[in-house]
């Protein structure tokens, strides 16, 4: 009787230890799930944050040649679309002067300046 109380405990012994060990490896597995969704969540969170940073980025990036526009429009209708004809005629006038004066230093050998506007 002896030797199987002895084995019963033994048992009971061995049974409370995998039942310790059973709940260890499921709190371990609740911990990792636990872990992994947070995980995933900041992770989620980070993405869409990026994409919010790119996507604002983008309009302001944006900004300047809109303001550019609509000064452009705005003095187009003060002008009746005046100052468009006078922005591209000073635009190519200055295209032109830079062309000379490349043009003059080249053949003059020397780097000084032309100076149009001076009276003698």
């Amino acid at each position: 009787m002896k030797d199987l109380n002895d084995k019963k405990f033994s048992l009971e012994e061995h049974l409370e230890q995998f039942e310790d060990t059973i709940q260890e490896n499921e709190f371990k597995v609740y911990a990792e799930e636990k872990l992994k969704n947070s995980f995933n969540t900041k992770f989620n969170i980070f993405n869409q944050s990026n994409y919010e940073i790119k996507k604002a980025e983008k309009i302001l990036k944006n900004i300047p040649r809109q303001l550019e526009n609509l000064e452009t429009t705005s003095l187009n209708i003060l002008t009746k679309g005046e100052y468009s004809k006078l922005k591209r005629q000073l635009d190519s006038n200055e295209l032109n002067l830079m062309i000379y004066k490349s043009g003059y230093k080249y053949k003059d050998g020397s780097e000084k300046e032309l100076n149009f506007f001076k009276k003698d």
